[in-house]
């Protein structure tokens, strides 16, 4: 239980902290950089809810209980979509400091159901949560450079900006150590957590991410961003397979 949280700690503190701290060193990068960026978070986040998750809860409950866990996920962050407060990725460049808390508040949100997403791939298979960390700590670097671009252009101190945004990745190993109890209930519950943490990051990259990639890029730059992270998840998949 402790590794299993500690290992969430780890992907989520230093993926968003990694983004924060290129943010400190090189400053906010051009939209032509961020826009495939955020892409290449997204596709890598396809990756693992198509090739690790989504296959694991069906193998292990059947597509009834793999596709009840899909819905719930994507409907519970519908609804903290909707109620609390949440800045998209793309509006980052103008409001500054209340932007960048606002950011980091929708990253901890969503860092939940990803430490969800380790803890029972962990309690399904430790080769499935290792390749699901390795995953989510690579998708959660351009979050980081999001919620730190517009603490820095508020003019916060570089060690603080980097705290803040690494603090962001904490959320995730509670959500590690819920996902690992929860999944040792039955193979159906455990089903229904991957299922749940699929839906989850599906939503968050189909209302987020890949918006706004597009948005801050022109041309096809999200698109080949986006693929390259769906790549990387299959090289990945093939390797810790």
């Amino acid at each position: 239980m402790l590794r299993v949280t500690l290992i969430a700690l780890a992907a989520g503190v230093l993926g968003t902290g990694a983004g924060g701290l290129i943010v400190a060193l090189l400053g906010r990068p051009s939209n032509r950089v961020y826009s495939p960026a955020l892409g290449f978070s997204g596709g890598i986040m396809l990756a693992v809810a198509f090739l690790e998750l989504l296959p694991a809860a069906v193998e292990l409950g059947g597509a009834l209980h793999a596709g009840a866990g899909l819905l719930s996920g994507a409907l519970l962050i519908a609804l903290l979509d909707r109620f609390l407060p949440h800045a998209q990725l793309a509006s980052g460049n103008n409001r500054f400091m209340r932007v960048g808390l606002l950011i980091g508040l929708g990253i901890a949100m969503h860092n939940f159901p990803e430490g969800l997403a380790i803890g029972a791939g962990m309690q399904a298979a430790p080769s499935l949560g290792l390749a699901v960390a390795l995953m989510i700590a690579l998708h959660n670097v351009p979050e980081g450079m999001a919620m730190g671009s517009p603490m820095a252009l508020a003019g916060m101190r570089r060690c603080r900006m980097v705290s803040l945004v690494a603090s962001a990745g904490l959320p995730m190993g509670l959500g590690a150590a819920a996902g690992y109890r929860l999944g040792e209930l039955s193979p159906g519950f455990l089903a229904l957590s991957l299922g749940f943490a699929a839906g989850a990051m599906l939503f968050v990259v189909f209302d987020e991410l890949i918006p706004a990639a597009q948005e801050l890029g022109s041309g096809h730059r999200a698109a080949f961003g986006a693929v390259a992270g769906v790549l990387l998840g299959l090289l990945a998949h093939a390797w810790l397979s």
